[in-house]
């Protein structure tokens, strides 16, 4: 009888681990429990927990190829730069970089809130690097430019020292007084200017405008200003 009922179950579609917990629960013997799920029925549930274990494994970089796995090392050399992420992120869908690299070196974000307040913290942030700035293209505009050829191509691997030599900021060199210094800086601002700045932008404005007047057209002017 307690079989039968617990067949019933099965028609009925309910999981086979669900009917086994229910048998254990109500200490059903192990014969009865071979005999309504099968020879497989005697594990525990611990079994069970145990099966599903390695797929939440492969859920994570393990089930990356090889070629996967050495992009992800080189995008995570960018970042270590202090390359923005979002510059980083640019370059990757660029160059046709899967979701599962992208999500390996940026990590799983659920919303793009979060990855905006850490970008805003890294521009905020002092950098040994130059900003750089440039405008993504959509895929059309990248088969529409010069650089359609250059889409296949993988970038080679760089030293991460000769980048930041390449890109480093520069420290302005000190200028030397020259002759006196303080001297000729006040003499240079004491002297006169002939025209203010916005002056003399007018100034060009018009000769610009009379450039472009012909011979005669000027003629006629002067004839009709000083009709003497």
């Amino acid at each position: 009888k307690m079989a039968a009922k617990y067949r019933k179950m099965l028609k009925f579609g309910l999981e086979a681990d669900a009917i086994r917990h229910s048998m254990e629960k109500d200490q059903v013997d192990e014969k009865i429990m071979r005999v309504v799920l099968g020879d497989g029925a005697g594990s525990s549930s611990s079994t069970a927990v145990e099966s599903k274990a390695p797929k939440k494994q492969n859920k994570g970089s393990n089930d990356l190829t090889k070629e996967e796995q050495a992009l992800v090392t080189q995008y995570k050399r960018l970042l270590k730069l202090q390359i923005p992420k979002d510059q980083v992120e640019s370059r990757m869908r660029h160059e046709g970089a899967g979701e599962k690299v992208i999500n390996c070196v940026l990590g799983i974000r659920p919303g793009r809130k979060g990855a905006d307040d850490q970008l805003g913290n890294l521009s905020k942030g002092s950098s040994k690097l130059v900003s750089l700035h440039w405008t993504p293209l959509s895929g059309d505009q990248l088969d529409n430019s010069v650089f359609k050829a250059a889409k296949g191509l993988r970038s080679e691997d760089a030293d991460p020292s000769k980048l930041v030599e390449l890109f480093q900021k520069k420290k302005p060199k000190a200028s030397m007084p020259k002759h006196g210094g303080s001297e000729d800086s006040s003499s240079l601002s004491s002297k006169a200017r002939l025209l203010d700045l916005n002056r003399s932008n007018n100034v060009a404005i018009s000769l610009k405008a009379y450039k472009d007047f012909s011979y005669a057209e000027l003629a006629d002017i002067i004839k009709y200003l000083d009709p003497s």
